[in-house]
């Protein structure tokens, strides 16, 4: 019984290798096909203004808007497109992350290939958007801050917050906790390490400080004030605009006819580029952020159960991007999928079709798999510890703790931007969730190196 237990379990293994192979042979040449092109992101053309001036507002970074403009510069003493050295940096720094945070697995060129072409992960190498530099840097800051590297950490945490600011929150959640655990659990041995972290967490916030204060000018890019109130008012409002006008206070009402509430009620985006922007230059900020609350909790209170709905949904699809996309294409959901969707299958839409088509089967069955592999090995193949804590004398740490960060913070993205923005969800902000799955998934196909069959196979 245990020879053929065994067998199914080499067998699902192999299963799952050549899933990972075929699919790494339809990225690599879809992202062939596709690095020649721009794709018409909507982002894209503010980066390239911003670029010109480096004068941002609060909701996009200054440093890729930097990169274009040295990317352009390229340009000007080659004969390359300033794209090409973006896709070449996005596509290095990706492949060289992955190597990096796989370390100790057998064959990680493979599998970091493997989960840099899930296409909701590739299709950001091979465009103008900072998401799969962000969140390259959002997964160094995790592995550095688990290794206790705060200098490393904070200098990812730092070009991950000026590509993406809001990844400076979620980069500070990750030194706070992982600062925290060495000074209060590790005993201590470890305040040394915590006093290093201090002076590091010190440095960040002032050079975020500065150039915050230098590059980034609130409003300039024409959308309301960026807030608290701002996301409670687009997500429990929007499309609520004007089949609940009679809800509004008047100083809400009285400023836009019903035809501009029927628009506010269609196109989720003019929330941020019309509706709040004439509400804060009549009233002021402040009142501005008031009157969100009270439009917010109006909604609240006689849409709870459709806001309840909407936002489980936005938090499903965020959670797993590549099945959302699936589903969308079948068209179940109504999201920027398909847009997003339309602009992959531009160059080769029937290339696409097979690579995303395949990529979802290669996903569903590699869980599957992995998780049968899993409950027939011992839970070392697993839990092991990486092949560069294989000294005797060192505990080493468990990989399934660094999936654990992972998913951690996957669920703080999801959180963040499903309370965002409602109507607007996009696969694009969650590039960083889509790496996250990819990981688990080479995980659960490979053990660490240092396990050999003896420990991960049945007896």
């Amino acid at each position: 019984m245990k020879v053929f237990l065994r067998k199914i379990q080499a067998a699902a293994i192999s299963g799952m290798w050549m899933l990972w192979i075929v699919q790494i042979i339809l990225g690599i040449v879809w992202l062939i096909g596709n690095v020649g092109r721009v794709p018409d992101f909507q982002i894209t053309g503010e980066l390239l203004d911003i670029s010109k001036s480096m004068v941002t507002d609060e909701y996009i970074g200054i440093a890729y808007p930097f990169l274009i403009r040295m990317a352009r510069l390229v340009e000007k003493i080659s004969p390359l497109p300033y794209y090409i050295p973006l896709y070449v940096l996005q596509l290095g720094v990706g492949f060289g992350t992955l190597y990096k945070v796989l370390d100790g697995r057998r064959h990680r060129v493979l599998l970091a290939l493997g989960v840099m072409t899930i296409p909701v992960v590739s299709q950001f190498f091979a465009a103008v958007t900072p998401e799969a530099l962000a969140s390259s840097m959002l997964l160094l800051c995790i592995y550095y801050h688990w290794e206790e590297d705060w200098v490393k950490g904070g200098f990812f945490w730092l070009l991950g917050g000026l590509l993406i600011p809001e990844y400076f929150l979620f980069g500070g959640l990750v030194f706070l906790v992982e600062w925290a655990h060495c000074l209060l659990v590790r005993g201590g041995q470890r305040k040394a390490s915590a006093i290093k972290g201090l002076a590091v967490l010190l440095t960040v916030c002032l050079l975020a400080g500065i150039v915050w204060s230098l590059t980034v000018e609130e409003g300039s890019r024409g959308r309301m004030n960026r807030g608290v109130a701002a996301m409670a008012l687009h997500r429990f409002v929007w499309p609520n605009f004007a089949a609940s006008l009679d809800f509004w206070q008047p100083e809400a009402r009285d400023l836009f006819d019903l035809e501009e509430m029927t628009e506010f009620s269609r196109i989720p985006e003019t929330v941020l580029t019309k509706f709040g922007p004439v509400v804060e230059r009549t009233y002021g900020i402040r009142k501005a952020h008031n009157i969100y609350w009270d439009m917010a909790k109006s909604m609240l209170r006689v849409r709870t159960t459709e806001i309840a709905t909407d936002m489980a949904g936005d938090l499903l699809q965020y959670s797993v991007p590549l099945a959302a996309l699936l589903f969308n294409r079948l068209g179940i959901g109504v999201t920027y999928d398909s847009w997003n969707y339309g602009l992959m299958s531009e160059r080769m839409p029937r290339w696409t079709n097979y690579f995303v088509s395949f990529a979802g089967l290669a996903f569903m069955t590699v869980l599957l798999l992995g998780g049968l592999s899993l409950l027939l090995s011992r839970k070392k193949a697993f839990l092991g510890k990486r092949a560069g804590d294989a000294d005797p004398g060192d505990s080493g740490k468990s990989c399934i703790s660094l999936l654990i960060r992972l998913a951690l913070v996957s669920a703080l993205l999801v959180v963040w931007y499903t309370m965002s923005v409602s109507g607007m969800q996009d696969y694009r902000h969650v590039v960083f969730v889509s790496l996250s799955w990819g990981i688990g998934m080479v995980f659960l196909t490979e053990s660490p190196k240092g396990i050999g069959d003896d420990e991960c196979w049945i007896k």
